[in-house]
């Protein structure tokens, strides 16, 4: 059984995070509350730390793996019908970034009818393991 895992692109949350942090830390400096600044400073790194290191994506076995803040959730790769790449609402300037929605064919699965987006960095060598693993599945990419 081998494992292979893969990091979450960093999305619009990376950049405003360290801006919200030094305008917070500013803004106490400004008010002189300097104690004050540094819990709000140091929460803030707690949070960053969360939202960028705490997401990921592996592949075990036949499992995918949905890490979100360090839990793992796992779902069946034979079960995945329809991978599609779509476009991402907050790319950053000069950058097109995609994620992937993965439909599946059993509702129980999500316990919901939309699919399941993930946003790794690299997304297609992610697809060509997936596609290793189940060769049924349909992949759909928007023309633009």
């Amino acid at each position: 059984m081998r494992k292979i895992t893969y990091r979450r692109q960093p999305g619009l949350y990376a950049i405003l995070t360290p801006l919200l942090i030094g305008i917070t830390i500013f803004a106490t400096i400004v008010g002189g509350k300097l104690t004050l600044s540094l819990v709000y400073f140091s929460l803030m790194i707690i949070l960053e730390y969360i939202c960028v290191f705490g997401e990921g994506y592996s592949i075990n076995g036949n499992s995918l793996v949905v890490y979100m803040f360090f839990q793992g959730s796992r779902y069946p790769i034979n079960k995945i019908t329809r991978i599609r790449y779509i476009r991402s609402q907050f790319s950053l300037p000069g950058k097109t970034r995609y994620r992937l929605a993965i439909s599946f064919s059993d509702r129980a699965i999500l316990k919901s009818t939309y699919p399941m987006e993930i946003a790794p960095k690299d997304i297609d060598k992610l697809v060509a393991e997936l596609i290793e693993i189940n060769p049924d599945i349909d992949i759909i990419r928007d023309q633009a």
